[in-house]
């Protein structure tokens, strides 16, 4: 009767001790493996827990809690934010609850994230405080998608407007103001410029920016230096690429900064490449945070339109000038006359006429050639040849042009060109040239010429020259290029042919305002180019003659595809943001920063019952009752360029009196030197929402205190289970001890006085005993397992390997079996009882459960994956069916009779207890008749 009642009374003991392990187990295992970051705090900030997805978010390894337990969460949250902090942690110890409130975290390898938290505070029962419990949302690439498109938007923005400011300022001033524009779209504090030699060998400070001149820099230094002295930021020319330095103060390389100079805490340095060659180094730099790909990217765009413009300007200034030189050195030239009689039967020749033009070519005066002889005044002119001109002209009649020469003598070097001739009475005539300054200006033109050659043919804009009837006359490589035609192709041909119809009439209209000054004129068109039709920019300059007739024309243009298409498409983009505003069922307004309302849309003013006349020039705090109106302020007020966007949650008057909950966000608006000008806010009714939030917090509390009371009872129930049993099998083993002890007896004593029959029941009373005294030893090793305190630390497998083969010495040589180690073992956390007492259980199956003429092969290996060590003891032996699988870890469960193999099937129970105990799982991989192979999974230990 006794042991029925124990029967009777396991399996609803067992559900128990199951239903409390898997409660705990689904807790542990939503706690551990939840993707969503949790963290709680006592009272002073200081951080009790948190989960392995909150250590991931800040950079720290799944096992790294206790780094971090302990210290206050402001050591994560950047220093800007502290005072923030302290405000909304206060107010949450006192509201009892936080939503949607974002941080900026500092994580470990110096990266930020941005989270979106929400919270309550915990209590006892008492309800005195305990702590806090916060979940953390990561929005990072949400908030850095919304700054990302904001910078884009602007980019497109500057590059629009630095061609059109380029005419309104000098070259220094332009460059200065595009420095202004790449600090303003990184947020940098700091910018210049430097422009890089031919052979790239030294570097030329241009300019600092307004702000970095008055603000950072009062050092004065050499601006132009080699390379090679240059500092890290140099090596953008160095390295042909855009660098960053994101924490320059610690960088090992850096050559150091002048007394004086501006500090640098970051910097992006880009280069400027034409045809293969580092032109220009910009720079910007100080950045408050880290500097990324997309700064990177603004400041290239910037840079390269600065240097095109500039290089543009300069061409343009350049041209100008060659024509104004040619223009001048024409206008100034002028012929010299000297008549000459012959003497000597024209051996020689003596002056009789010389002019004002001769005097000046000549350096000397009229009355001091008159009557002298050429070669006494011009003693060079016989090496010189022209002399022999003289006389072959004087003997011959025959006029010769003497081309141009150098003439030289002790007092003059000149270039000169003649035109001889002979007049009736014999005399020759000599018109002479002096065209020094014209040979001067030929050298001095042929480098021009070929610095212009170089410019036209590697200037990445376009340059054509056309002649009165539309005909080019000239073009650039790239002009080619974009038309995919040689020069040969293009020369002669009708450039208007190129140009879209419906462009044609608005292209003769500008090319006739340059028959008019200022002779320039600017014109967009569509052209068709090997890429199909294109839009390009033209700034065509008329070439004029002596007399300010058009000769020709020149004009400079640029693909601006890209231009034309992002105007459009900030066009479009702005209607559909007004339809957008306009349409949304969204609540929008902007306000000052009083709370006046400058704007409302439709749903707003339809939602108050109001008509935007009426609610614009009214404070929208009217709207809010009057203890959540400091409240609201003061958080739009906390907004800087740093953080200029918040979301808060608060009341509002709705047309029919009734307060109604609303959810806005808020965006504050800076101007360039940080003041605030307006914010711009987004609401929506959130009533619905709060009544579902107040309902489910009731129900969560409610169902907390019953999970608690549940919990209490269960805990109850497995130690009542684990002291019935433990009693049960104790108290069982008196008893046992005397019916085996007689049955013994009088096997020994008596047996030869029974017959057969009685012979046959005594033996199966001593074995049945013996049975039950294995049955009762294993009854009590499953209720010890794990009674004792737990020492979880590093387990070394190999000793406890080596232990079980000597344990196992005699069965193993026995039936001949071979016990295979995979070395290195892996080292779990664990306790090293337990982890002895599941292999020595595996160990034993496998020596029992076997083919009579098989030998038995047992194979044990631990290798770590991951946080965890996956131990595997697999074997050869009779195997499992698969639908006993999740049944063989239960207390009792066996598959054959004593019998054919004897047991109690407690040992997989004592397997299966011991690892839930170590925190760890047990599976089972095994077929019918092909062994079996038990992996267990068990946490990963640190050994140093």
């Amino acid at each position: 009767m006794y042991l029925g009642l124990v029967g009777t009374s396991h399996p609803s003991l067992h559900q128990v001790e199951e239903a409390l392990r898997e409660n705990t187990e689904h807790f542990r295992l939503f706690y551990e493996q939840a993707p969503v970051a949790y963290e709680s705090l006592d009272a002073n900030g200081s951080i009790l827990d948190v989960n392995p997805a909150w250590l991931e978010l800040l950079g720290f390894d799944r096992n790294d809690r206790e780094k971090v337990i302990g210290r206050s969460i402001s050591d994560f949250i950047i220093p800007d934010q502290h005072t923030l902090l302290d405000k909304r942690f206060g107010d949450f110890l006192t509201n009892g609850k936080v939503h949607d409130t974002e941080y900026d975290l500092q994580r470990i390898d110096g990266r930020l994230v941005t989270v979106s938290v929400d919270g309550r505070t915990g209590h006892d029962t008492q309800g005195n405080f305990q702590q806090t419990h916060c979940v953390l949302h990561n929005i990072t690439e949400r908030k850095q998608h919304e700054r990302d498109a904001e910078i884009q938007v602007r980019r497109a923005a500057i590059l629009l407007e630095l061609p059109q400011i380029a005419d309104q300022l000098d070259e220094t001033g332009f460059m200065q103001h595009g420095l202004e524009l790449a600090e303003e779209l990184t947020s940098s504090l700091i910018s210049f410029i430097h422009f890089v030699s031919h052979d790239e060998q030294d570097i030329e400070l241009v300019t600092w920016s307004k702000h970095t001149l008055q603000e950072y820099c009062q050092t004065v230094h050499d601006k132009h230096y080699p390379v090679n002295d240059a500092g890290i930021w140099a090596d953008a020319l160095r390295q042909r690429k855009p660098v960053v330095f994101n924490d320059y103060l610690s960088y090992p390389d850096k050559h150091g900064l002048p007394e004086g100079h501006a500090k640098l805490t970051r910097i992006i340095s880009i280069p400027v490449i034409e045809n293969d060659k580092v032109v220009m180094l910009v720079g910007v730099g100080n950045k408050p945070t880290n500097y990324t790909a997309l700064d990177v990217e603004s400041t290239q765009q910037i840079a390269n339109e600065i240097w095109h413009i500039v290089q543009s300007r300069r061409y343009m200034d350049a041209l100008a000038t060659s024509e104004a030189r040619y223009r001048e050195l024409i206008d100034n030239m002028s012929d010299g006359v000297a008549v000459y009689e012959a003497v000597d039967h024209g051996q020689d020749f003596v002056f009789k006429e010389y002019n004002k033009s001769g005097e000046r070519i000549g350096r000397n005066c009229h009355e001091e050639v008159i009557g002298r002889r050429v070669t006494e005044v011009f003693p060079g002119i016989k090496e010189l040849g022209l002399l022999t001109v003289f006389q072959q002209v004087w003997n011959t009649g025959k006029a010769e042009y003497f081309p141009s020469s150098a003439y030289q003598d002790e007092r003059l070097l000149i270039w000169v060109e003649n035109y001889v001739y002979k007049l009736p009475g014999g005399e020759i005539v000599a018109v002479f040239n002096d065209i020094t300054e014209r040979k001067q200006a030929e050298e001095a033109l042929k480098e021009s010429e070929e610095k212009y050659r170089l410019l036209i043919e590697n200037q990445t804009d376009l340059v054509v020259k056309v002649d009165l009837q539309d005909r080019i006359q000239f073009v650039s490589p790239s002009y080619c290029e974009l038309f995919g035609k040689t020069e040969d192709e293009l020369l002669g041909y009708s450039f208007m042919s190129l140009v879209y119809d419906d462009d044609r009439e608005k292209t003769v209209k500008a090319m006739q305002t340059l028959y008019r000054p200022p002779y320039t004129a600017y014109l967009e068109q569509r052209a068709m180019t090997k890429l199909g039709w294109r839009w390009l920019g033209w700034v065509d300059t008329a070439i004029l003659d002596e007399d300010e007739n058009v000769t020709a024309i020149i004009g400079v243009g640029r693909d601006i595809t890209d231009r034309i298409q992002a105007m459009e498409a900030l066009r479009d983009s702005q209607q559909r943001y007004r339809a957008v505003v306009e349409d949304t069922p969204l609540l929008i307004g902007v306000y000052l920063p009083d709370g006046e309302l400058t704007f409302v849309n439709k749903a707003y003013s339809d939602y108050f019952g109001k008509t935007p006349e009426t609610l614009v020039g009214t404070n929208f705090l009217e709207l809010i009752p009057q203890q959540d109106r400091e409240r609201v302020m003061a958080n739009i007020r906390t907004l800087s360029p740093e953080a200029p966007t918040q979301s808060h949650e608060h009341q509002v008057f709705s047309p029919t009196g009734d307060i109604r909950w609303h959810r806005w966000t808020n965006r504050a608006l800076f101007s360039t030197r940080g003041d605030t000008v307006s914010y711009q806010a987004i609401g929506q009714d959130i009533t619905d929402r709060k009544l579902a939030e107040i309902e489910v917090r009731r129900l969560n509390s409610e169902l907390e205190e019953r999970v608690a009371d549940r919990t209490m009872e269960l805990e109850s129930a497995n130690k009542e289970l684990e002291a019935f049993v433990y009693s049960v099998s104790h108290d069982l083993r008196a008893p046992l001890r005397a019916v085996t002890g007689f049955a013994h007896i009088l096997a020994n004593r008596h047996r030869n006085n029974l017959n057969d029959e009685g012979q046959h029941y005594m033996d199966n009373v001593v074995e049945a005993g013996n049975r039950m005294g294995t049955l009762i030893e294993d009854l009590l090793q499953y209720s010890r397992t794990g009674r004792g305190a737990l020492l979880m630390r590093p387990v070394e497998l190999s000793p406890i390997i080596q232990g079980l083969e000597v344990t196992f010495a005699e069965r193993i040589q026995t039936n001949h079996a071979k016990l295979i180690v995979d070395e290195p073992l892996a080292a779990p956390l664990g306790d090293a009882t337990l982890v002895g007492q599941l292999f020595s259980n595996l160990i034993d199956n496998a020596l029992t459960y076997h083919e009579a003429d098989t030998t038995p092969v047992i194979k044990v290996a631990a290798k770590r994956q991951a946080d965890q060590i996956i131990i595997t003891v697999s074997d050869n032996g009779l195997g499992i069916a698969p639908e006993y699988h999740h049944k063989i870890f239960q207390v009792f469960q066996r598959l054959h009779s004593q019998e054919e193999y004897p047991g109690t099937g407690i040992g997989l129970a004592i397997v299966a207890k011991a690892v839930r105990m170590m925190d760890g799982e047990v599976k089972v991989e095994s077929t019918l008749g092909e062994g079996s192979r038990f992996t267990i999974l068990l946490p990963v230990a640190e050994i140093h």
